[in-house]
């Protein structure tokens, strides 16, 4: 197979990446798992990935990373797709990873994410978090959230992203997509400039350091709406995690101001559906409140869950556990995969006992 069969096939198959490797056929990644292209596909050669990266790159990219400079580039595909494309050295040989980037935006209810979601999108200031493993779908809803502010307000959107993974086209709101290492140098360096481009709202791709969050909680509190993914697998890790990154000295100041600014925190977990067509999100959802930012200010963040179980009808905060018996009761899991999901097993089981009076489940 040549790149563009490789590609062609990969966009068929739904593919979001494709891996490409000395001694490996060509592999895509699928609904989060890896995979091969193809049963026939074959073992790519070091002439193949010469030739590739003779049809991907220009010969100034080419020399550069001969080099032994990592090469992030963008690819397109006439009538095809828009690829960026990752190319590293591993073990003397060439390793190339492209992703697609998207053009068509899912909507929140393309993504089977709750409506609340394009509510808490439309807030005028402050912050939001999408929280969850990697693979688990931040992005997609992110940016879905973005594209519901793009359709129904008139905003300046400026996004700061590693790589930018779908293209947002100006609708209602002016749209500025910055790319880490092709528009600017890094992360630090764009969310020092961000705030000088007189942005309305600010996506941020990841906030990885103390820096990052900083810029963030400022912005959130200045006026602007602040949307971004942290990696973390609750609405309370993700606050320990913020917290977690200050000194001492600095945490009381940091809680402050996050528990005045934050106004959501979204948790993604992906399960499998029961019908093995795919994947169906479980979503944790924590809608901040008088009583939530008083367990923030005080540092009960172990009453959460509770709090959120509790609000869940008045402010539609909802826990893991309440979303999976929905994903249960839609019939579009099983128990098992439920039970997986949920952050205790145990206590999801003798919830889920209490809950149902039949013996459809063996527990």
């Amino acid at each position: 197979m040549n790149i563009q069969e490789i590609l062609k096939e990969a966009i068929k198959k739904s593919a979001s990446d494709i891996h490409l490797k000395v001694g490996m056929p060509p592999i895509i990644r699928k609904h989060g798992k890896l995979q091969k292209i193809n049963a026939s596909a074959t073992k790519l050669t070091s002439e193949d990935m010469i030739k590739i990266m003779e049809i991907i790159s220009q010969p100034k990219d080419q020399k550069s990373f001969e080099k032994g400079f990592d090469l992030d580039i963008a690819y397109s595909l006439p009538q095809v797709g828009r690829f960026r494309v990752s190319l590293t050295k591993q073990r003397g040989s060439t390793r190339i990873v492209f992703r697609l980037v998207n053009f068509k935006i899912p909507s929140i209810s393309e993504l089977q994410l709750p409506s609340l979601l394009e509510k808490i999108a439309l807030k005028e200031r402050g912050l939001i978090l999408v929280t969850g493993a990697t693979g688990s779908g931040k992005t997609s809803t992110l940016v879905s959230m973005l594209n519901h502010i793009n359709h129904n307000k008139n905003k300046h959107i400026l996004t700061l992203e590693n790589p930018i993974e779908y293209l947002i086209r100006d609708y209602k709101s002016i749209i500025t997509q910055r790319e880490v290492g092709t528009d600017v140098q890094s992360f630090k360096m764009g969310l020092r400039s961000a705030l000088r481009q007189d942005p309305d709202v600010l996506f941020i791709g990841e906030l990885r350091d103390m820096e990052s969050i900083e810029i963030a909680l400022t912005a959130s509190s200045t006026g602007h709406l602040v949307l971004a993914s942290i990696h973390s697998t609750s609405a309370k890790d993700s606050i320990t995690r913020i917290l977690s990154e200050f000194p001492k000295e600095k945490q009381n100041y940091i809680t402050t101001i996050l528990a005045h600014n934050l106004k959501a925190i979204i948790s993604l977990r992906l399960c499998k559906k029961k019908d093995k067509s795919g994947v169906v999100p479980a979503t944790e959802i924590l809608i901040n409140n008088s009583r939530v930012q008083e367990l923030i200010l005080e540092n009960r963040l172990f009453e959460l869950e509770s709090s959120m179980e509790e609000h869940a009808a008045t402010y539609g905060s909802k826990t893991f556990n309440q979303s999976l018996f929905e994903l249960l009761d839609k019939d579009l899991i099983d128990f098992e995969e439920a039970k997986k999901m949920s952050t205790n097993a145990n206590e999801f089981k003798l919830k889920f006992s209490k809950k149902n009076t039949n013996d459809d489940f063996i527990l």
